[in-house]
């Protein structure tokens, strides 16, 4: 192995340097923490509280006061299609079990 090659690339890049700075960083102030807290809070979905909110929707029955109306079907539909959405991941499938979804969908059929 010729150092010399090593040393003439060593050299190269110190000639070329883009005088970066030294960061200057600092602690975050409050405010700025709890409105980064939210924000990223407020973009993270919890799969298992979505989906126990769509087993609701597909457990609830004719008769009850959410029943009426046209809405009633097309919700279990669209609770059905956001189900098949998320199970497409084995991991939230398995979940989807755990949380008696399964049998849930299969009364339906």
């Amino acid at each position: 192995m010729d150092m010399n090659k090593y040393l003439g690339i060593l050299r190269w890049s110190l000639n070329y340097t883009d005088n970066v700075q030294p960061s200057k960083f600092e602690a975050m102030d409050p405010e700025t923490r709890k409105w980064l807290k939210e924000a990223l809070e407020s973009q993270v979905v919890d799969p298992a509280d979505q989906m126990k909110s769509l087993i609701k929707v597909l457990q609830i029955q004719r008769g009850e006061p959410e029943t009426e109306g046209p809405e009633f079907v097309d919700n279990k539909v669209d609770a059905l299609e956001a189900l098949q959405d998320w199970v497409e991941q084995i991991d939230w499938a398995a979940d989807l079990h755990k949380l008696g979804g399964v049998k849930t969908v299969i009364e339906l059929m």
